[in-house]
């Protein structure tokens, strides 16, 4: 942005930095994933804070930090389209590597797969999203977008394929709720409405799990 070049696409070349920090970290038996994504996480947001320092206004982000999902452009709505396209793409063309590396890293070493190039595809692939996601969510709540649907479809599912499928249906449907809800009462934000919408489906995720036992 401060170059005069397109955020989006500044967007997508630095998610694949973190993306083989947190890798890397995650390997080493000292720092396990989550230290690695947080520390990852506060070191690349202070940065981000000292290049955004480096305009002349704030508000010139705004959009970036909190969204602004009724004001997209068609032209972002391909991009977004493809990114999508293209992580789904590579989900369903790896799943099973992905999945032998993630579950048991051992099994998978014996299968002839390589356990740390798949982390970081997978961290990477997951930055995609992230950064497809940062123009209607913001750089604030896109992590919710990726963590509350997933956790609603664990809560649904007894299979790893089935908690996939019902992450997604259970994220749309609770974006799309929270975006009408954006659109039609005043003073609500979209992207905070979308991840408020995706909550509440995982609300009645537990309510439907503590009612079944």
């Amino acid at each position: 942005w401060l170059l005069g070049l397109s955020p989006r696409l500044g967007a997508l070349a630095s998610a694949l930095a973190p993306a083989a920090l947190i890798a890397q970290a995650a390997g080493r038996r000292e720092a396990g994933e989550d230290a690695a994504i947080g520390v990852t996480q506060s070191a690349l947001f202070a940065l981000g804070i000292l290049l955004m320092a480096q305009a002349q206004s704030w508000r010139d982000f705004t959009g970036l930090l909190f969204g602004t999902a009724l004001g997209i452009s068609p032209g972002e709505v391909a991009m977004m389209a493809a990114i999508a396209a293209a992580v789904v793409g590579a989900l369903l063309l790896g799943h099973r590597a992905l999945e032998a590396s993630a579950l048991d890293e051992e099994y998978a070493r014996l299968a002839g797969l390589r356990p740390a190039l798949l982390r970081l595809a997978l961290v990477a692939l997951a930055g995609l999203a992230a950064a497809g996601a940062v123009r209607l969510l913001g750089a604030m709540l896109t992590a919710a977008l990726l963590i509350v649907p997933a956790a609603a479809g664990l809560l649904r599912a007894r299979s790893l394929a089935g908690a996939m499928a019902w992450a997604a249906g259970l994220g749309l449907a609770g974006c799309t709720a929270g975006l009408l809800a954006a659109y039609h009462l005043p003073n609500l934000p979209s992207g905070a409405g979308m991840v408020m919408g995706c909550c509440a489906t995982f609300g009645l995720a537990r309510v439907w799990r503590a009612l079944r036992g």
